[in-house]
């Protein structure tokens, strides 16, 4: 078997896939797929400049991790080359193309695995497993939030350089806080409606939103608010059930669940990740990807999945701009 393993874009998500592919695979050798001019040190790696280099060394999987406007082009190339894919989030920044992407990776049978990797948390997963047996009753309404100061997000580098600041690379909110969209699907089921806002609140230099507001319904009929902001400077992420015996809440920053019951008038935690014994979402995440290769069964996440979340997305911007709520 072929132990070459191919990462496009290596930025700080493409420098994390490259430390767990020496991991979890400490015999692959890494090849890095870096656009022309691209500076930094790159170490213990391969870096070839066209993808026709990259192609040539018949990579066994890609992982694509630069910014979301270039990936369905180098996605599309590597389908048709026949070599699965570890996509990072969101599978693009435009609803445009990914039907068709979606029918060349079935055309070609290929796995296409997308990175919404918060699935994978051990936490969430409990939190998940909380509301399957009911603990909190019937869901009635679902609050998501996640926020943090975006200078903070990567100290070492300029904010306004980043691809989080910026159209052009698909940054903003909206998409680069995806997760919340995704795994709000995966726990609730689909989108029926939404009523979107894009707005910029702080004082930070960019040309994209910092700031989305979603208020939805569910096609089950329940109803869910979701804030997605650059701007808290205290980070946080959340996701609060209000049922009817009581409430249930995820805390992605504490890795806790926890229920308040009306029955016992108390809050009880469900759930607290040990440190000494965390499973890391990365690893779970790519460690289920490696699973799905050698099984051939469809990922967690697949391709379907990043469209639905695109979907969701176009329709808070026709949302926002038309002032009035739209139907999925």
């Amino acid at each position: 078997m072929n132990d070459a393993i191919l990462i496009v874009g290596f930025g700080s998500i493409g420098k994390r896939h490259a430390r767990i592919v020496s991991e979890m695979l400490s015999e692959a050798s890494v090849i890095v797929l870096r656009r022309p001019g691209s500076t930094g040190e790159v170490e213990g790696v391969k870096v070839v400049q066209h993808l026709d280099e990259a192609l040539a060394t018949k990579p066994r999987f890609a992982i694509l991790a630069g910014p979301s406007p270039f990936r369905l082009d180098v996605a599309t190339q590597l389908v048709e080359a026949g070599i699965p894919l570890l996509l990072e989030k969101p599978l693009s920044n435009r609803l445009q193309g990914t039907d068709d992407f979606f029918a060349l990776c079935k055309e070609h049978q290929v796995i296409v695995q997308v990175g919404y990797c918060l699935r994978f948390a051990p936490s969430l997963m409990a939190f998940k497993a909380a509301l399957a047996e009911k603990r909190c009753g019937d869901v009635h309404q679902i609050k998501a939030e996640v926020g943090q100061y975006l200078p903070d997000w990567r100290p070492d580098v300029d904010y306004r350089k980043s691809v989080s600041a910026r159209k052009d690379m698909g940054g903003g909110a909206l998409l680069e806080l995806s997760h919340e969209i995704d795994y709000v699907r995966w726990l609730f089921g689909d989108v029926a409606t939404v009523t979107g806002k894009l707005e910029n609140i702080s004082d930070l230099e960019m040309d994209v939103e910092d700031f989305a507001s979603l208020d939805i319904t569910f096609e089950n009929g329940m109803a869910g608010l979701i804030n997605l902001d650059m701007v808290q400077r205290q980070a946080t992420r959340k996701c609060e059930v209000i049922g009817s015996e009581g409430t249930l809440i995820w805390d992605g920053i504490e890795k806790t669940v926890k229920l308040y019951s009306s029955e016992t008038d108390q809050w009880d935690t469900l759930y607290e990740e040990n440190q000494k014994t965390s499973s890391d979402m990365y690893m779970n995440q790519f460690q289920h990807f490696l699973n799905c290769l050698e099984t051939g069964d469809a990922p967690l996440v697949g391709v379907e999945d990043g469209i639905k979340v695109l979907e969701i997305v176009e329709a808070v911007r026709q949302s926002h701009k038309e002032g009035q709520s739209v139907t999925l």
